[in-house]
């Protein structure tokens, strides 16, 4: 994501937000290295952090 900021990460968030979202899916991993919680009020859902957690738990089993 050459180029991109936090800001305009959060920018784009807080317009989504603005037209309703409830959640932000984050399918990319470079978004979750520029925006985390703390960022903003809106959940936030890492698919990067959920898929290792994933493969954490399968591998345990």
């Amino acid at each position: 994501m050459h180029g991109v900021r936090p800001q305009d990460l959060q920018h784009c968030i807080e317009d989504l937000r603005a037209q309703d979202a409830e959640t932000v899916i984050e399918g990319c991993m470079d978004i979750g290295l520029l925006v985390q919680e703390e960022h903003t009020d809106v959940p936030l859902f890492d698919t990067t952090k959920i898929r290792k957690r994933q493969a954490v738990i399968e591998a345990l089993h």
